[in-house]
Parts: C-alpha cells; structure tokens; sequence
C-alpha cells in the first residue's frame, strides 16, 4: 500500500489503490482509498477518499 501525499485533499480523480493513504500537506488530514474501479458510464476510474481522522505534523 503507497502513502501518496499532495496539496489539498483527494477528489474522485485523485489516482490510488484500495488500502492506500493520503495526507494533505495543507492540512495534516489523512485519507485512505476505499474505491478504485471504473465510473458506471465511461471508462475513467473513480477514486473514493474517506477521512481516517488521524493528522500528521507536515511542518508547515
């Protein structure tokens, strides 16, 4: 599982695995992948993010 890290919080596009984390720089906030497939119309993956609810110190 990658710990991906960025600006801002993930969106339906933000590419991931299932089981992988997300922190936001800005904020601390962590995510963690709870969907990855495609979307029901087009070919595109979509993404869901959920808020784990733990914060890390990014030193900002």
């Amino acid at each position: 599982m990658a710990q991906l890290k960025g600006q801002g919080r993930p969106v339906a596009r933000t590419k991931g695995s299932l089981g992988d984390t997300y922190t936001d720089l800005n904020t601390g906030d962590v995510y963690k992948c709870t969907y990855a497939g495609n979307s029901s119309s087009d070919d595109k993956y979509e993404y869901v993010w959920t808020k784990t609810g733990r914060k890390v110190e990014t030193g900002n």
